[in-house]
């Protein structure tokens, strides 16, 4: 079994140290998410369609390079917070259901809070941000919230990850565009040049 030096994402996000939490730049973040969601599209890509069932934090390995590692295939837990909630009505998993519970960790890792924490559920609380607009701003991680240009790129996720939480499956986009969209995202914000980001350039549309 191949050595994760770096833990999980989980381990990553909310794991504290006699500082505070462990230093996490915005653009690891995104390189993080690009590769998980390249990872996720071959997955679905393929003749027959591999579905993880399962992605979240703590099943996203991190080796040194802070490359992610998907463990844990197809293990659908009925009460987990990252499970898409058409699953828990019909019992059939697609691969929009991956996309679903990919737009609850990118909505983890912008805010840097857990899905659920106590009786505070995470999505619940960005949803009724979003329908507000920017007031979905004060939930984005402090340490990552910091110039106009970091603002837009994570205005421009929190866009996408609430594209991805939509409860019709047939309006959520395919992983080749999420992958693309974050491309995009990451770019803008190491060499300033803002491209058309898809459907991201409109509202927080649920």
């Amino acid at each position: 079994m191949e050595f994760i030096c770096n833990g999980n994402l989980a381990d990553i996000l909310h794991r504290t140290n006699a500082h505070g939490h462990i230093s996490f730049p915005l653009d690891i973040r995104l390189s993080i998410a690009i590769d998980l969601a390249e990872v996720l599209w071959y997955m679905h890509s393929m003749y027959s369609p591999i579905l993880h069932a399962d992605i979240k934090p703590d099943n996203i390995l991190l080796d040194e390079n802070l490359v992610p590692k998907i463990s844990d295939f197809g293990i659908a837990r009925l009460l987990s917070c990252y499970l898409d909630p058409l699953y828990s009505q019909t019992g059939i998993l697609t691969p929009k259901s991956d996309i679903y519970s990919f737009g609850v960790v990118l909505v983890e890792m912008i805010t840097r809070k857990k899905a659920a924490d106590g009786n505070t559920y995470l999505i619940r609380n960005f949803s009724e941000a979003t329908k507000r607009g920017k007031e979905v701003r004060q939930m984005f991680d402090k340490e990552i919230r910091d110039g106009k240009k970091s603002i837009k790129v994570l205005d421009d996720i929190a866009k996408l990850a609430a594209q991805c939480l939509r409860l019709e499956d047939k309006l959520r986009p395919e992983m080749v565009e999420v992958a693309d969209r974050l491309r995009k995202c990451r770019k803008y914000l190491l060499l300033g040049r803002r491209e058309t980001i898809g459907e991201s350039s409109g509202d927080y549309k649920r």
